[in-house]
């Protein structure tokens, strides 16, 4: 069925690891249900998830302890949870390299 075909999926090294650390964060959006257009990378609804995402992802990890060593993060994937009722979102953000920080601790972060 055409219709059920993969769509390409944006590129997952979209950021250069030179001068940075990566982590990926992976949560559900209880308030996103999903949708087939959150697969197709050219839609609408995809495009607004991901900025509404990388705008709150931004907000609040710019308010931790990580604030100085934070580069950002991207979305790089959604998918269908708790039978479409809600929307699993797999991010992979950034951190500058920064020997005079402290040592990263995804516990604290999540």
């Amino acid at each position: 069925n055409e219709r059920n075909q993969m769509l390409p999926r944006p590129a997952t090294t979209v950021m250069p690891a030179t001068n940075y650390n990566q982590f990926t964060m992976n949560f559900t959006s209880t308030n996103l249900p999903f949708v087939n257009q959150l697969k197709d990378p050219t839609s609408s609804n995809y495009k607004s998830a991901v900025a509404n995402i990388q705008y709150l992802l931004d907000k609040t990890l710019k308010n931790t302890s990580i604030n100085n060593i934070y580069d950002g993060c991207q979305v790089v994937d959604f998918s269908s949870e708790n039978g479409g009722s809600g929307t699993k979102v797999d991010a992979v953000c950034k951190l500058k390299k920064d020997p005079s920080s402290p040592p990263f601790d995804r516990v604290k972060v999540y």
